[in-house]
């Protein structure tokens, strides 16, 4: 199992993006922000740590949660990068 994120490119709108997360299950149908690759190294670089450093194991199946994909969810969340130490 990887513990990289992997890129995907949706449509251009945010509505594009709302409807690519909520078909797949990745959102509970509130509005989400587009986890850019910019985006996500800036809340990367706020955390003080490597994007692969391991965070903690995720119960119940125990999924590798790294600074990366704690960054990407922030994100999405519409958290601030001050928000990340």
């Amino acid at each position: 199992m990887t513990t990289r994120a992997s890129a995907i490119e949706v449509g251009a709108s945010s509505a594009d993006l709302q409807d690519y997360f909520l078909g797949r299950g990745w959102t509970d149908g509130l509005p989400i922000i587009a986890p850019t690759p910019e985006l996500v190294a800036t809340f990367v670089a706020a955390s003080g740590l490597a994007p692969h450093a391991e965070v903690a194991a995720i119960a119940p199946s125990q999924v590798v949660a790294t600074v990366e994909k704690v960054a990407i969810n922030a994100a999405m969340a519409g958290c601030r990068p001050d928000y990340m130490p």
